[in-house]
């Protein structure tokens, strides 16, 4: 009995491989480990010296939106104009719900091919919108008058809208002149009516139209995508990875074959 269990553990220890097993089959077959280990680098630095960046073209177009005067009484801090930052995030919602679609729809009564996404933006903390339209193997001219189309239609309802606001303060202004020809220069209601007209031509004054600064201004920007260092650490690691690999294959296959030929 205690024959037959120690001939069992010598079978189960001689089945066991050792890490001096391990060792010496890498160092036996080293030489596969070197050769694929240098094919990886040598491809990857090929890669890495061939590699051309996505080279991406942005047209941009910059619009100072208008500034409306206040409806309202002048604020503690003397301002009779409404800010336009204020206004930007409703504007953007409509050029991309209503002004859009509409200068597409325009372009393509004129038998015009639409060029690409135009995004509508802002830039913080100012009155500038920013329509953008990024990409490879644009046509610039339908880009710029695509863009001057939707520009047109922003800038117009903008300064439309500052006309009205306009057209309404000069309406109360001719009022209070008219309560001035009614009554005495010295009578309380002609003093606040020159108050109340000098504060709407102070108004009237701080109007400002919309205007386009830029129209599909280009600029181009290239992705490298990842970084020359980084490819190289991932193919020092692919390297090892698939050299050690090959090598312990290669083993594999040479036992195999060694096996087969004492069947045969």
């Amino acid at each position: 009995m205690n024959e037959r269990n120690q001939q069992f553990q010598q079978s189960h220890y001689d089945d066991e491989i050792s890490l001096v097993d391990l060792a010496t089959t890498f160092i036996r077959r080293r030489r596969v480990f070197y050769v694929v280990f240098v094919l990886v680098m040598v491809v990857t630095a090929g890669f890495a010296l061939l590699r051309g960046g996505a080279t991406t073209t942005n047209y941009t177009t910059t619009l100072q939106l208008s500034a409306l005067p206040s409806l309202d009484e002048v604020d503690s801090q003397g301002s009779s104009r409404e800010t336009a930052v204020d206004r930007v995030p409703t504007l953007i919602a409509k050029i991309n719900s209503h002004w859009l679609p509409l200068a597409q729809q325009q372009l393509k009564k004129q038998d015009q091919r639409w060029p690409g996404a135009i995004t509508a933006g802002a830039v913080d903390d100012t009155e500038l919108v920013t329509l953008t339209t990024s990409g490879t193997n644009l046509s610039e001219g339908q880009v710029s008058k695509a863009h001057k189309l939707l520009a047109g239609l922003i800038v117009g309802a903008q300064n439309e809208r500052l006309a009205q606001r306009l057209a309404l303060l000069e309406q109360q202004i001719e009022t209070m002149t008219g309560i001035l020809a009614t009554h005495s220069p010295e009578s309380l209601v002609a003093a606040q009516a020159i108050e109340t007209r000098t504060e709407l031509q102070q108004k009237v004054a701080t109007g400002e139209p919309a205007a386009v600064l830029s129209l599909a201004s280009k600029s181009t920007s290239t992705d490298n995508g990842p970084s020359l260092k980084l490819i190289l650490a991932l193919a020092i690691v692919l390297g090892l990875m698939l050299g050690i690999f090959a090598a312990f294959m290669a083993e594999f296959a040479s036992q195999v074959r060694q096996a087969m030929r004492e069947k045969a």
